[in-house]
C-alpha cells in the first residue's frame, strides 16, 4: 500500500482502507470531508498532522516503520488514543456483538446448545475483555504518563528503571483476540437449526472487524508507545 502523506485528501486514504474510518473518528473526525487534504482537516481540528500521519501508515501497512520519531509531546496524545480505542471497545463494539447475539437467540424457535455455548463463551470475553481494560489504564498508561511528567520535567528522582510489561500486555490482548477468532469458528462450523441466518453472518462480519481493529491497536501499542517511552527512560536517566 502507498504510504500516506498529509498532501492526500482524506477521503482517497479511507476509500483505500474502510478500517480507517473508526481511526479517524477516535480524532473527532466525522466523514463528510470532501476533498479536504489531511493537513487541511488536521489543522481544523488542530491535530498535530505528522502524528495522524504517522498512525495512519502503522494501521494501513504492516510493515511501516516512520523514518520520523514522534516528538516526545505526542505521547499523551497516543495514550489518550489508545484509552479511547478501549472505551470504544469496551461500550461501543462489545454492546453491538451482544446486541447482535441476543436477536439470534430470539430468532431461534428452540434450544439450541451450541448457540447457547457460544452466548456463554461471548460472556466471559466480555468479563476478561473488561478486566484488561482496567489493567491497562493503571498499570500501563498510567505509568506512561508518569514516564512522559518525569521526562518533559527532566526530573529524575526515584526514576523507574525498567519499562511497563507491555509484552505482558500484548500476550493478554492477543489471547484476547484469539476468543474472538474462537467464537466466529463456533458460529462457522458448529451453529446449525432455525435461526436468522442473517444475523448470525452479520456477528461473523462484526467479529473479523473487530479482531482487524484490535491488531491495528496492538500494532501502535508496539511500534509506538513502546519506544517512545523507552527514549523518555533514557533521557530521565542521563539527566540524573
Amino acid at each position: 500500500m502507498t504510504i500516506i502523506t498529509s498532501e492526500q485528501k482524506l477521503a482517497d486514504v479511507v476509500l483505500r482502507n474502510y478500517t480507517l474510518i473508526p481511526v479517524v473518528n477516535r480524532f473527532g473526525i466525522e466523514l463528510g470531508f470532501g476533498d479536504k487534504t489531511i493537513e487541511a482537516i488536521c489543522a481544523e481540528h488542530k491535530i498535530d498532522a505528522a502524528f495522524f500521519v504517522t498512525l495512519l501508515n502503522t494501521i494501513s501497512i504492516e510493515s511501516y516503520y516512520s523514518n520520523e520519531k514522534l516528538k516526545m509531546a505526542n505521547t499523551m496524545q497516543l495514550i489518550d488514543y489508545l484509552k479511547k480505542t478501549l472505551e470504544n471497545y469496551k461500550h461501543s463494539e462489545i454492546n453491538v456483538i451482544e446486541i447482535h447475539i441476543n436477536q439470534l437467540r430470539d430468532s431461534c424457535p428452540e434450544e439450541n446448545i451450541h448457540l447457547q455455548l457460544i452466548e456463554n463463551f461471548f460472556i466471559q470475553f466480555r468479563h476478561e475483555f473488561r478486566q484488561y481494560v482496567d489493567d491497562i489504564t493503571r498499570n500501563l498508561f498510567e505509568v506512561v504518563a508518569g514516564i512522559f511528567q518525569q521526562a518533559s520535567s527532566r526530573q529524575s528522582e526515584n526514576p523507574p528503571h525498567e519499562l511497563p510489561d507491555f509484552a505482558g500486555f500484548q500476550h493478554t490482548c492477543m489471547q484476547l483476540n484469539e476468543k474472538l477468532s474462537d467464537m466466529k469458528s463456533l458460529l462457522i462450523k458448529y451453529l446449525t437449526g432455525k435461526f436468522d441466518r442473517r444475523i448470525r453472518n452479520a456477528i461473523i462480519f462484526i467479529i473479523s472487524r473487530f479482531e482487524q481493529d484490535i491488531h491495528n491497536y496492538m500494532r501502535l501499542q508496539y511500534r509506538l508507545l513502546k519506544p517512545m517511552t523507552q527514549e523518555m527512560l533514557i533521557l530521565i536517566h542521563a539527566t540524573k
